[in-house]
């Protein structure tokens, strides 16, 4: 997993990567490293962003040095019980403030866990390019239907779905005079719309 996400062969290199040098953070990751979810958790850090001081900010300031806490904090905003602004707020003060675990606890999550991390222990980067959809990682009138062939939506569609998407799932979103005009446009091509 660590391999298809950063290019690398192993823990110790996203370890190296995330500290950043920093003794602190070097701590924390050790702390999350004996965790059951430790190298997922992580990997949240490096998806963030969130890396050397800023880590060990969350970890020191935010979370009381509970590295326990701290996973619980990043698994949150992972299925948006916490948005990524409050996440920041917190840490980036010039001391981080504590975040309030017990209320963000009783919030309902936005995303549930996926099927990837379910089924295959995997999970998927959220991370798309500047202007692009965040579904299809692709630049595209929102009106119009997703790119189906875009491995960014086959993966994110199959770790909610539990299923690989089809032409139909990527313009359900849009209007009937939109989804006649691609689906006779992609018959044009061969590529049957059920």
């Amino acid at each position: 997993m660590i391999t298809m996400i950063t290019g690398r062969g192993n823990g110790k290199s996203l370890i190296i990567e995330v500290a950043q040098g920093n003794p602190g953070c070097l701590q924390f990751l050790m702390e999350l490293y004996k965790l059951p979810n430790g190298i997922e958790t992580i990997l949240r850090l490096w998806k963030y962003g969130i890396k050397g001081s800023r880590a060990y900010q969350l970890w020191n300031d935010c979370c009381g040095r509970n590295a326990a806490l701290a996973a619980e904090i990043l698994e949150a905003t992972d299925m948006e019980k916490l948005t990524e602004e409050e996440l920041f707020h917190n840490i980036d003060q010039p001391r981080g403030l504590k975040f309030d675990i017990e209320e963000i606890r009783q919030r309902e999550p936005i995303r549930k866990e996926g099927y990837l991390m379910k089924k295959h222990g995997m999970m998927i980067m959220g991370k798309v390019p500047k202007g692009a959809c965040p579904e299809c990682a692709m630049v595209h009138d929102p009106a119009m239907p997703h790119n189906q062939q875009s491995l960014a939506y086959q993966y994110r569609f199959y770790d909610q779905e539990g299923r690989w998407p089809t032409w139909a799932d990527a313009m359900a979103h849009c209007t009937e005079d939109v989804k006649e005009r691609w689906i006779a446009a992609l018959k044009e091509k061969g590529i049957e719309v059920k």
